[in-house]
């Protein structure tokens, strides 16, 4: 076989004048979100370069970086002996928008929209809970979406929206 590559996230933290603390974080799970990289996946994509012939395979890695965020990506190269190893590490730092706005799908705003609520540590709208439309956190709702034809939403204890069906056949006699 050939060499193997493989790319890890070795050490991570949220940075900037409003990073939280850990005890702040162990103290208010709720209203700390998880990073993106946390929750998205990294990805390995084995490349080979042809402008190189006989480099052999190279990775690509990718993953999604929050911003406010600091990171260290280690690449592990095992070689073709199966002996000779080498580690690299790549700190890589993404910072956020203007003060006073927040990122949004690839923007940058001054309110969050509609189901999704402000982040002052890592200046991003965060989605809020299932049918959540104004929240002052991911776990706890203020107000939950408008009611349809087929169901109703009602803010539960703990800043839930519960779903309820209105009727079985409903819809048929309100068109």
């Amino acid at each position: 076989g050939g060499q193997e590559i493989q790319c890890r996230i070795d050490d991570h933290e949220t940075i900037g004048p409003d990073a939280p603390t850990g005890g702040q974080m162990a103290l208010h799970p709720y209203r700390y979100v998880t990073s993106l990289e946390q929750l998205g996946r990294l990805r390995e994509e084995p490349f080979f370069n042809l402008n190189s012939p006989g480099a052999g395979p190279t990775c690509r890695c990718k993953l999604p970086i929050d911003t406010w965020r600091r990171i260290d990506v280690g690449l592990h190269i095992l070689a073709a002996d199966q002996v000779s190893r080498r580690d690299i590490r790549i700190t890589l730092t993404r910072k956020g928008c203007a003060p006073d706005t927040f990122y949004h799908q690839g923007a940058c705003l001054e309110h969050c929209p509609t189901f999704f609520y402000p982040q002052s540590f890592n200046w991003r709208c965060g989605k809020c809970n299932r049918h959540c439309e104004f929240c002052e956190h991911w776990h706890h709702c203020l107000r939950c979406e408008r009611n349809t034809t087929m169901y109703s939403y009602e803010l539960g204890e703990g800043g839930t929206c519960g779903q309820v069906r209105v009727h079985a056949y409903k819809v048929y006699y309100d068109l």
